[in-house]
């Protein structure tokens, strides 16, 4: 493995997102054998964080915990090797390394057809939930994409949404129009069901394994036990109109996407704990330039809290940082046949998930999910 690190980057990165001018080039981070990465072209990167009270000896800020993007250059292939793991730089910064996703690839197209409106992934499973009266739900190998059977959600009016849980080894439909919530035990294969008491959107499961449901016309997020006991609701900021879909990071901070299509700001926020305040953001007047957003309909977060967002109306899937800075677009427009709506990152297998759908007078007529390699 060869890695160069820009001194230029370097020390533009400290002025622009540390306020030092301590040159971070003199530093030199050193790498053995840990986090597994895959990287095929420049402009890949690793976040430093975690930065020691001890530093501000060098006029980096002490008890910061910021992030920041390090570009450099890898030319190596093999998902296998090599593997990285941050050492402390001179100063006594403890730097993690994380892939930031070079080039993501199309692996496999799942077989066209009904409209899609939701994708999971459970026990080395991919579950696609169609828009039709019958088997809603289908169920293909993570590994051949073979189809391994179909279900039927009984009692189901209109679907928006899915997501599962594999503490509880169970996968959650949101019914827009009926208010429910139908939960799946994959292992008894039988359906229960809950009401919501709103109109619900987005679905996510936190680390609690509690189910975060995202109500769109109420600007409220519920939390459900995976019994269907409402544990809370959160309230958020009235400037955080129409959210689609919520996601409860590690440090109990919610990202927020929101923006319908008559609205003018289309943002990614991350709240505060009790959901009150915004922490962070990124977008703004809705449009499609780089710091701009159409719909933000859909969002995953990895293990290192980056944060992909389906825009659907620019036809996109953006990259993150955990601050919500721009990494980049890791699925374009060209990558995509019809519009996006639902997404879902298996961490394990690097894969995502997005599903697309053709609309023809406002209306979704065909879907597929296509799976992209990260």
């Amino acid at each position: 493995m060869t890695t160069s690190l820009s001194r230029i980057h370097l020390d533009l990165i400290a002025r622009q997102y540390l306020n030092t001018d301590f040159p971070l080039s003199r530093l030199k981070p050193r790498f053995s054998p840990v986090l597994p990465i895959s990287l095929s072209a420049e402009g890949c990167g690793c976040l430093a964080e975690g930065l020691r009270p001890d530093c501000g000896q060098y006029g980096i800020p002490s008890r910061s915990s910021r992030y920041i993007f390090l570009r450099f250059s890898i030319r190596r292939c093999n998902p296998r090797e090599p593997r990285l793991e941050p050492r402390k730089w001179k100063s006594g910064t403890t730097v993690r390394a994380v892939c930031a996703r070079a080039v993501t690839q199309v692996v496999h197209t799942l077989p066209e057809g009904e409209p899609v409106i939701g994708v999971t992934s459970l026990g080395g499973e991919i579950y696609a939930l169609k828009r039709k009266e019958r088997d809603q739900v289908e169920v293909y190998d993570s590994a051949t994409y073979s189809l391994q059977r179909v279900l039927t959600v009984p009692n189901a009016r209109v679907f928006i949404d899915m997501t599962s849980c594999e503490h509880y080894r169970c996968a959650y439909i949101s019914d827009r129009y009926g208010e429910y919530i139908h939960k799946l035990d994959v292992q008894a294969a039988a359906f229960t069901r809950w009401a919501v008491g709103d109109q619900p959107n987005g679905l996510s499961v936190n680390s609690s394994h509690n189910v975060l449901v995202t109500c769109f016309a109420v600007r409220i997020i519920k939390e459900f036990s995976s019994r269907g006991d409402l544990l809370r609701e959160l309230t958020l900021p009235d400037d955080v109109i129409h959210p689609w879909h919520a996601i409860q990071t590690r440090d109990n901070e919610f990202v927020v996407c929101h923006g319908g299509i008559g609205d003018a700001v289309h943002r990614v926020c991350k709240m505060s704990a009790d959901g009150r305040y915004i922490v962070h953001s990124h977008g703004g007047l809705r449009g499609s330039d780089h710091g701009q957003y159409d719909v933000p309909i859909r969002l995953a977060v990895d293990d290192g809290e980056f944060v992909f967002v389906v825009e659907r109306e620019n036809q996109r899937v953006r990259l993150l940082s955990p601050t919500l800075g721009h990494v980049r677009d890791i699925v374009s427009r060209d990558q995509l046949k019809w519009w996006p709506c639902r997404m879902c990152l298996d961490v394990q297998r690097r894969k995502l998930y997005i599903v697309e759908n053709e609309y023809k007078e406002n209306k979704a007529t065909s879907g597929r999910v296509v799976v992209f390699s990260v």
